[in-house]
């Protein structure tokens, strides 16, 4: 991979504010707009968020998932009747500020609005990550350094349905996809399904959940020849190349193949963790459910569990990621995500049982014990 052939001048991530990286001209809805013109501007101008207007000031953000979690809604329904992330930051926000709301709400762009409601632009993920080359929070960073392994992938010949249930248990809906001798083609994600896809007029749902033809395959809608580095590459460079091809991910290789990945969204949560006098952060997604009573025991166990850890390693961030696998009466079976990320090392386990928390306590110990025997190392070098 090249060397930037450019000179970088370095600064503190805390010194770039959201106003330094603000696009002014945005797309937006009306609050009354129809479901069918909120699919149609999102495919058009090839965006997955949209603001919402209500006489001109800002009520919230649409994302394409909020659409898909209501994929059977008529497509004359009005988008204010559709959930919306009312998120938003304002223009002198510092970058981890921006990284972090886009983390803690899983938006690829955040809203920059005033003190009186009115909408000034929008701060875009990939702006974000080619700001952070000349951060000097990256420099002396390999790929290796925060790269995550194992990682998810599918079979070239996976149909695409299928493909679509892997995604959703994926904790940044990304996949690798490999050829039958494990060789790394292409990946996948949503947003190219989305884009390869159309909705269905009489029924008012979403192709995205329509794609069930055996005979199409991930390969009709994948990205080809995905960036790869090696583990040594410096870490500027992999965001060069994130933010030069906007690939999901950078794939870590070496002489045996893919080994490992970083996305996106890894790059979010590195420089979320700048941001001052905050814990842990705890990023919940997939759960849609209104049991307060729920949330309360999970928010118990990672409790106790960062309790457990003191001493040990220090966690930035969790992210648990919960998918429904299957239904029996009113009990599901739930697949869970667990990512924990360290001051030495990020861990990441899966998991599944008809108990979410029985399964996130079993997850939680795994990675104890991981880091325990992770500190007894550093120890012995010593």
């Amino acid at each position: 991979m090249a060397r930037p052939s450019t000179a970088r001048s370095s600064r503190s991530l805390r010194e770039l504010k959201a106003s330094d990286l603000l696009q002014r001209d945005v797309i937006t809805l009306a609050a009354d707009a129809r479901l069918a013109t909120a699919l149609s501007t999102m495919r058009k101008h090839r965006i997955h968020q949209v603001p919402i207007l209500d006489n001109q000031r800002y009520i919230g953000i649409l994302s394409y998932d909020s659409l898909v979690q209501r994929r059977h809604l008529p497509l004359n329904s009005h988008v204010a009747h559709i959930p919306i992330h009312t998120v938003s930051i304002d223009g002198d926000a510092a970058l981890p500020e921006v990284a972090h709301a886009m983390v803690e709400q899983h938006l690829e762009a955040v809203p920059v609005v005033s003190k009186r409601g009115a909408l000034q632009g929008i701060v875009a993920r990939i702006d974000l990550i080619r700001a952070l080359q000349q951060a000097e929070e990256v420099e002396g960073l390999t790929l290796a350094d925060i790269a995550t392994s194992p990682f998810d992938s599918v079979p070239s010949t996976t149909p695409i349905e299928t493909a679509l249930h892997a995604l959703r248990t994926s904790r940044d809906r990304g996949l690798a996809v490999v050829d039958g001798r494990g060789r790394l083609v292409g990946q996948v994600d949503v947003a190219m399904i989305i884009d390869a896809s159309s909705t269905d007029d009489r029924r008012g749902a979403l192709a995205v959940d329509q794609v069930s033809r055996p005979d199409v395959h991930v390969t009709d809608v994948m990205k080809g020849d995905p960036p790869t580095a090696s583990p040594s590459a410096p870490l500027v460079e992999v965001l060069e190349l994130l933010g030069s091809t906007d690939s999901p991910a950078v794939y870590l290789v070496d002489e045996s193949g893919p080994q490992g990945m970083v996305t996106q969204w890894d790059i979010m949560r590195y420089a979320a963790q700048f941001v001052p006098k905050r814990g842990v952060q705890v990023e919940v997604s997939g759960l849609h459910t209104d049991d307060l009573g729920l949330y309360g025991e999970i928010d118990t166990a990672i409790a106790h569990f960062l309790r457990r850890l003191k001493g040990t390693t220090t966690p930035v961030h969790i992210h648990l990621h919960v998918t429904e696998h299957t239904k029996h009466g009113r009990a599901v079976r739930y697949g869970l995500s667990l990512q924990v990320e360290t001051t030495h090392g990020s861990y990441h386990l899966q998991g599944e049982d008809w108990d979410i928390v029985g399964a996130l306590s079993e997850l939680l110990d795994k990675i104890e014990r991981q880091a325990a025997k992770g500190a007894a190392k550093r120890k012995d070098k010593r």
